[in-house]
């Protein structure tokens, strides 16, 4: 638990409860194994939905599946669940594997993510790469929203940001596929 989060007002525990709450942490309930507990009042994301455009091999479809990936990519932080990240990744994808390992790792330490959104500001026009049959590649431009990410042992509050995501992807068994993505931070 951080120094910066005192504990203060103790709490009665909940007999049974693998996540007994001792304590209060500022806002937080604490565990008694010391963990920050996330607010039960948190919406919870839903899984996003692919849409009928997203699911056509053609550069309409890879741009809607584009923007699709960023709320798989908001859905698997929110939830800590990868398996729909997972399932949309090619084993090239390293940028979408460190991103399941992290929310993986995250989850163990029983860590989480609040408040995050993103918003798509922008999708450049999907075109396949010259020279790399059934390659396409897609620039898009998102905000994501100040934000709370707690690692099972530290809180940190994320500013907002701006993130130009490059994607690279294919269409393979009737379905787009993530093959490569690069995220850099953007001034407004």
């Amino acid at each position: 638990m951080s120094a910066s989060l005192p504990v203060e007002d103790a709490v009665q525990s909940q007999v049974g409860s693998p996540d007994d709450v001792v304590a209060m942490s500022g806002i937080y309930e604490v565990t008694r194994e010391g963990k920050l507990l996330r607010y039960s009042s948190d919406p919870r994301l839903d899984k996003p939905e692919l849409s009928d455009v997203a699911k056509v091999h053609d550069n309409n479809g890879a741009e809607e599946f584009a923007q699709y990936f960023i709320r798989v990519v908001e859905y698997t932080w929110d939830s800590g669940d990868t398996s729909l990240l997972k399932e949309i990744s090619l084993p090239s994808c390293t940028w979408c594997e460190y991103m399941s390992a992290t929310t993986d790792e995250r989850m163990k330490n029983k860590g989480w993510v609040r408040n995050l959104r993103a918003t798509v500001i922008e999708v450049q026009p999907a075109f396949e790469v010259p020279d790399h049959p059934g390659l396409w590649h897609v620039d898009t431009v998102s905000e994501t929203s100040a934000h709370q990410e707690y690692d099972g042992k530290r809180l940190k509050e994320v500013e907002k940001e701006r993130v130009r995501l490059s994607l690279q992807m294919r269409y393979e068994e009737g379905a787009w596929k993530i093959s490569g993505s690069k995220g850099e931070s953007i001034s407004e």
